[in-house]
């Protein structure tokens, strides 16, 4: 059934439209040079010398000048940064050791309060037993 409809509309195929359509191969231009990239090349003992600032000016590209940074230098230098937060973070704050002191104090002093109360119990009952023993003589 297409074929009919085929013939009934284009009885000659080379009177459809599409049939002389010719395509021209575009030019493609030649590729540019290759460009070399110098690499930075530092070591794990240079990386750990330098300042936070100095790793990230380098890792922002701003310390490199005409150099790249490669991957795995960039992965050291993230690692030797987030060991350097890590050892910030994981120091104690400052109040820590007095507020310990503190509750060693406070501690020591209840201590010394219940001590106290319960010794001076017995002796009040006793200046109370007195008294009344006066009072009845």
């Amino acid at each position: 059934m297409n074929e009919k409809i085929n013939t009934i509309a284009y009885p000659k195929l080379s009177e459809h439209p599409g049939f002389n359509l010719k395509f021209e191969m575009p030019e493609i231009p030649e590729a540019p040079e290759s460009i070399e990239l110098n690499f930075l090349s530092l070591t794990i003992e240079q990386i750990k010398s330098m300042s936070d600032d100095e790793l990230l000016k380098t890792l922002s590209g701003e310390a490199l000048g005409e150099y790249a940074i490669s991957i795995p230098l960039q992965m050291l230098i993230n690692a030797e940064l987030q060991s350097r937060i890590l050892i910030r973070t994981s120091k104690p704050h400052w109040s820590v050791i007095p507020s310990f002191w503190l509750l060693v104090t406070a501690v020591s002093i209840t201590m010394l309060a219940l001590i106290v109360s319960i010794i001076a119990l017995p002796q009040e009952r006793i200046t109370l037993l007195l008294s009344l023993l006066n009072r009845l003589q």
